[in-house]
């Protein structure tokens, strides 16, 4: 079927390694390769850089990638929904899809377990600012999100850490830059500095306002993160992103640079009921089992 193939070539290159993608499915290399040949013969051109650290998406993969993983969100709600047509009884978990560094990874939450077996999974796609009213009036029961004050120290919300996030700097191997591990704020000067407005946590909007006092005469603009960094001339050129979202993506030609003091936890949220709590510690389990998978 389409969706497997889809599926199969999504998780080649979130894992940037056909091997590891077999072993998500269960199956061989050499399926996962046909699988993408079929589908490059479809599209009409290819989609991956192959290089001896592994395959990575090229331009054309990244735009591909992106529109796949949509896709495969909304023919996930619709089965959930034939499904309820024909099982009134079958329960649905409402995940809420902010504008999030994780937004490509929430299609693959897997609820085989036995405890989530019985559910269905609907996806419900917010802004950042309308989660809060969303799980309040119960229209979501789950949402990934950075910590705001509208959920903190708010006894109708339940917190549950996922993982420390931290902002850094992508670049390109040629950048001044790239031979850095770390940097602060402060000291980066004279460079064309791109971000997402689309993915602003507190850490990303206290980062834009001191790397605009700190690069008056060079601009800091708006750019979507499936634009590749091979793209830009400027090679002096930086995107501002999350550090535990393009760890699993970066390219071969590109280069992470961690941000001092950026540091923010990332939770998972809930009204704070038993029911819901329940879903939560299911999904937590199943959310870092991705994670690790794909490191």
């Amino acid at each position: 079927m389409i969706f497997e193939r889809i599926k199969m070539f999504i998780e080649a290159a979130n894992r940037q390694n056909i091997a590891k993608a077999a072993d998500t499915f269960h199956t061989t290399k050499d399926r996962i390769r046909n699988q993408i040949i079929l589908l490059e013969k479809e599209i009409g051109y290819p989609l991956f850089v192959k290089t001896p650290r592994g395959s990575y998406l090229n331009k054309d993969g990244e735009i591909i990638y992106h529109a796949f993983n949509k896709m495969l969100i909304e023919y996930q709600n619709a089965l959930t929904a034939i499904e309820s047509n024909h099982n009134s009884s079958n329960k649905i978990i409402r995940i809420a899809i902010t504008n999030s560094p994780y937004y490509n990874f929430f299609f693959a939450l897997n609820f085989s377990s036995s405890e989530l077996i019985q559910y269905k999974i609907k996806y419900v796609e917010l802004e950042y600012v309308e989660f809060y009213d969303a799980l309040i009036k119960e229209n979501v029961d789950v949402c990934f999100c950075h910590e705001t004050s509208q959920i903190k120290n708010n006894k109708s919300i339940k917190l549950f850490h996922i993982c420390d996030d931290q902002l850094c700097l992508l670049t390109n191997k040629e950048s001044i830059l790239s031979n850095q591990k770390s940097i602060k704020t402060k000291n980066i000067k004279n460079h064309t500095i791109y971000y997402n407005p689309k993915i602003m946590t507190p850490a990303t909007k206290r980062c834009i306002n001191n790397l605009k006092k700190n690069n008056t005469t060079v601009p800091i603009l708006e750019r979507n993160y499936n634009t590749s960094i091979n793209e830009i001339i400027d090679k002096s050129a930086i995107f501002l992103c999350h550090y535990n979202y393009y760890n699993f993506s970066y390219g071969v030609n590109q280069k992470i640079v961690l941000l001092d003091n950026t540091q923010e936890p990332y939770y998972l949220v809930c009204k704070n009921s038993q029911e819901k709590i329940e879903i939560a510690y299911s999904i937590i389990d199943h959310f870092n089992l991705m994670l690790k998978n794909k490191r």
